[in-house]
């Protein structure tokens, strides 16, 4: 973890369809890796930015995703 990874990294976002005006989800890494049932290993979280660790607590605490 740096000052680099953010939200959409981790999580994902919405990214342009091939057809204008349409959208569709793109999952990040942490994202593909719960959905798959894989373990996720975080090196120096206390480097990522505060809204990114926010957002990690509740899982790193054991909440489900």
């Amino acid at each position: 973890m740096d000052k680099q990874i953010d939200r959409k990294t981790l999580f994902g976002s919405y990214v342009c369809a091939e057809q204008p005006g349409e959208f569709r989800r793109h999952a990040g890494s942490l994202t593909q890796a719960i959905l798959n049932g894989l373990w996720v290993v975080f090196e120096d979280i206390d480097k990522a930015p505060s809204d990114v660790q926010s957002i990690l607590l509740p899982l790193v605490e054991g909440s489900s995703s």
